[in-house]
């Protein structure tokens, strides 16, 4: 089982290290970024 489905299931998952999972985040955190920079414009 991978470390997203533990999180899909509310188990116990480790988020730090998941190739998966970071790629996730930063992803998400770009896109935060992107909208933040065109709400400004």
């Amino acid at each position: 089982m991978t470390e997203k489905e533990k999180m899909q299931r509310q188990q116990l998952y480790d988020a730090n290290y998941d190739p998966l999972l970071l790629a996730e985040r930063a992803r998400a955190f770009r896109s935060c970024r992107a909208l933040r920079s065109a709400a400004m414009l």
